[in-house]
């Protein structure tokens, strides 16, 4: 897989009335209009409806990039995933962390690696999705089903 997130980006954060949140990727091309009982999103011809009944709150805000301009798999990540935990493999050199971002870019998480044993992170709540673990300039896709 690839990954570009050069830049910071704009997204709508929709609030719902269930409590839950979304968080829809806009672009400077995106249209929003209202029609009757929806918000509608149109990117590139995509469009979204969003009924109005079921939301609370929308917003716009900016989130920084990541930093993480590509990301490839074809080489074997110094970590094991086991759906529950993520174990990074000891691991010697000048920068000893783990950054750990949403596919969205946002960071949730940066881990100290130890030199001499295992570095253990419990992600059994995590949200189900794809993430990206960026140790030493390298940068490793996590697919949690």
């Amino acid at each position: 897989g690839y990954v570009s997130a050069k830049a910071d980006y704009t997204a709508i954060i929709l609030e719902k009335l269930d409590g839950q949140t979304e968080t829809l990727v806009i672009s400077d091309k995106s249209k929003i209009t209202f029609d009757g009982s929806y918000m509608i999103l149109e990117d590139n011809n995509d469009f979204n409806y969003l009924p109005i009944d079921k939301l609370k709150a929308y917003k716009f805000d900016v989130f920084p990039s990541s930093g993480v301009t590509s990301l490839t798999t074809a080489k074997e990540p110094p970590f094991k995933y086991n759906g529950q935990t993520i174990q990074f493999m000891p691991m010697s050199g000048l920068i000893n962390t783990a950054d750990i971002f949403k596919i969205d870019g946002t960071m949730i998480l940066s881990v100290r690696l130890n030199d001499s044993s295992i570095t253990t992170v419990n992600c059994h709540d995590w949200q189900t999705g794809v993430y990206v673990i960026c140790i030493n300039s390298e940068a490793y896709k996590l697919i949690k089903p």
